[in-house]
């Protein structure tokens, strides 16, 4: 837990690199806050000691002057305050990229833990998500609190040369009003976690409404009043939270009314007091200016220290997730690698859960083309999820050419891996940048790609050909590709970025089996020298790799060519002999 003196001299630092100007318009506007109020109060007084003066032009003249002084303070505060406001929300953008850019980061296996997904909710939540909050929201309330305390003090010590006594009351009472919201501070930050999880899961309902995808689903099924039921039971609860905190802010209030009631009452006895003893009008007038003024000074920085103390914690709650974690990428890389696959006694499990793979072990040689078979859940994906890198074992090492998978830099693993899964990715880009996942690419070699892939007459159709924008999220004009041609798109996706290893998880689900088995022979055929690993729960789609590997509850009971297999007479010969009928085509399979 970080202080609030540390976290704002992080904050400072992080100014004086992103506009070293702006400390400097801060403080200004700080100066401009305090001086054009107190012109401001000091004006009937003066009013009336021009009034007092024996010539007129003496008076115009000093009148002028005077409300000259007050235009200039208040378009210069009024500049002044613009322009910080545009540069703080700036600054606060600063920090919601680098929170992108941590969880972009970060490991695949913590985005899929929902308690560190609400940890990230809650690091966003009073911290980068809006103006009046953390980053930005600190600053807005430091400078009115500044800006208040100088104010306060400029007024205190303007009353202190009649009255010290009466000075030190207001101190007094000004520090009791900050300590009076102390026990609903802390209410509000211990009881956090009793809605962060329904806030998130209130915000994820929300997206599901513009979706294009689960449209079709929740009026088909007629979900609607289902989800308003969800969205209003959160709500409601979101609410009942809120107004606890709310109850124990409007207690504090009440007492704060009460003090400050008390306050004015004898300030203002004390005036009337100093009336009756011969104050001067002039000075009688600037004092009831003074004190009630001191009463907004002094709300207004109860009320700022209050707020810096939630902006605080939020960015406390910020600053802890980003280093807990932060990633530190390997750095080790291959010189010249050759794409051989090593599983060494790994061991496996989700959070919380079974085993998936305990002690396993496997080698894939360099250019060998193998199948990894069985039924849905025997542990194929999260095998390749292993491989990749995106899951790290909990015993056991992975390893591509002897070095552990996860000690080899993030950008070699890409380089190394071309990887279809299941589902698809598509961004709101043009077709080329959804093939070559970059602005910058080789428009050949996107062509040459998406033949491959047997898209390339598609494409070659399309107004703009590879230029085409895809969905129309962003762009009206935009396409949507069929479930085929997305497969389709992905693993062109995936010959372009031309890995060492080559991995096909069951891209194909969106072909009947036929065109599967088609497809899988043709990559075979392209992928010659390369690793080549094939997913599928269709036996027949895989017959002409090296090795066959039925895996089964996170083992490997069966091992062999196809008709090795087939002549074992084991599960997959059984499996096949179920599905053969769906792979005939003019003849028995």
């Amino acid at each position: 837990m970080y202080s609030i003196a540390y976290n704002l001299k992080a904050i400072f630092q992080r100014i004086h690199t992103f506009d070293a100007k702006l400390l400097v318009t801060l403080l200004l506007e700080v100066v401009f806050s305090v001086l054009f109020p107190l012109l401001v109060n000091v004006f009937p007084a003066f009013l009336l000691w021009c009034a007092a003066q024996s010539s007129y032009a003496q008076a115009f003249t000093m009148l002028g002057i005077y409300a000259l002084v007050l235009l200039l303070c208040s378009y210069g505060s009024s500049r002044l305050s613009e322009y910080n406001a545009a540069r703080l929300i700036g600054l606060r953008f600063t920090y919601s990229l680098d929170m992108m850019e941590q969880v972009l980061h970060m490991a695949y296996s913590d985005l899929e833990n929902p308690k560190i997904r609400d940890e990230q909710a809650q690091a966003v939540m009073y911290s980068v998500n809006a103006n009046e909050y953390g980053f930005e929201g600190i600053i807005r309330e430091g400078k009115t609190a500044l800006s208040s305390l100088c104010g306060l003090l400029a007024y205190i010590l303007i009353i202190a040369k009649d009255d010290l006594l009466f000075s030190v009351l207001f101190a007094l009472v000004a520090l009791l009003q900050m300590c009076m919201y102390r026990r609903a501070r802390t209410y509000e930050q211990t009881h956090k976690q009793d809605w962060i999880k329904e806030a998130r899961l209130f915000s994820r309902l929300q997206f599901l409404f513009t979706k294009p995808d689960p449209a079709k689903d929740i009026r088909l099924y007629q979900l609607q009043d289902w989800i308003m039921g969800k969205v209003t039971r959160l709500s409601a609860h979101c609410i009942k939270w809120n107004q606890k905190v709310q109850k124990r802010y409007f207690y504090a209030q009440i007492k704060e009314a009460f003090v400050l009631l008390l306050r004015d009452g004898i300030a203002y006895l004390w005036l009337i007091d100093q009336a009756m003893k011969g104050m001067a009008m002039d000075t009688f007038v600037l004092y009831v200016s003074l004190v009630a003024s001191l009463s907004t000074w002094t709300k207004a920085l109860v009320k700022s220290l209050n707020h810096m103390q939630m902006d605080h914690r939020g960015i406390n709650d910020y600053r802890q997730f980003m280093e807990k974690y932060q990633q530190k990428d390997a750095t080790l890389s291959l010189s010249d690698p050759i794409g051989k696959i090593e599983f060494d006694h790994v061991s496996f499990r989700y959070e919380g859960g079974d085993w998936i793979f305990e002690d396993f072990c496997l080698t894939i040689h360099a250019k060998e083309k193998v199948a990894l078979v069985g039924i849905n859940g025997a542990g194929k994906s999260t095998l390749m999820k292993l491989l990749c890198g995106l899951y790290v074992p909990q015993r056991g090492r992975v390893l591509i050419d002897g070095v552990e998978v996860t000690k080899l830099s993030a950008k070699q693993r890409s380089d190394l891996i071309s990887i279809v899964f299941q589902d698809a990715a598509v961004f709101a880009l043009s077709l080329a940048q959804n093939v070559s996942c970059d602005d910058e690419y080789e428009e050949q070699a996107v062509w040459e790609a998406l033949k491959q892939a047997g898209l390339a007459e598609a494409i070659h159709a399309l107004p703009n050909g590879i230029h085409t924008p895809l969905t129309n999220l962003i762009e009206e004009n935009g396409v949507h590709l069929s479930g085929g041609e997305t497969q389709k798109l992905m693993l062109a996706r995936a010959l372009y970025h031309d890995g060492k290893i080559l991995i096909l998880d069951e891209p194909s689900a969106a072909l009947d089996a036929l065109a599967e088995a088609a497809l899988y022979e043709q990559y075979a055929a392209m992928c010659t020298d390369k690793t080549s690993i094939f997913i599928s729960h269709r036996l027949a789609s895989t017959k002409f790799c090296d090795t066959i590997l039925y895996l089964e509850k996170g083992k490997i009971i069966e091992k062999g060519t196809h008709t090795e297999l087939l002549a074992q007479q084991g599960r997959y010969a059984e499996l096949y002999e179920v599905q053969a009928q769906y792979y005939r085509k003019e003849q028995t399979v």
